[in-house]
């Protein structure tokens, strides 16, 4: 009874930590994005966001990250270049999917880069 009981433990955690989130980054085009760097960019960035997910990742099947619109929108930089995007999962998110037992699943991304400062927007 003990090793039945710790399999369907260790089948829980595995179906608990285990889900299907998907962030989709893209641009609309409105600004080039570059990923390489460019020489002349002076100014670096750091936008975070966050995405919610639910039902153990299932919920909804994708989100959509327009990279050119939130770093304009956070940072008001221009031509952003050396792009780089991380996605992670911070301690608090991970305590809030245990809590809910993975039906919240909240995840974090960070992009950061380089660009160039506009002066009238």
């Amino acid at each position: 009874m003990t090793l039945m009981r710790l399999i369907l433990i260790l089948a829980s955690f595995c179906c608990l930590f285990s889900s299907c989130t998907t962030i989709h980054y893209v641009s609309r085009g409105l600004v080039t994005v570059n990923v390489s760097d460019r020489a002349g960019l002076p100014h670096p960035f750091n936008v975070e966001g966050q995405r919610d997910f639910y039902m153990w990742g299932l919920y909804p099947v994708e989100h959509k990250v327009v990279v050119d619109q939130e770093i304009h929108s956070a940072t008001h930089l221009a031509r952003p270049s050396a792009l780089s995007i991380e996605e992670y999962l911070s301690p608090s998110n991970m305590l809030f999917t245990f809590i809910t037992l993975g039906m919240y699943c909240p995840r974090n991304y960070r992009l950061t880069g380089k660009g160039i400062r506009i002066e009238n927007d």
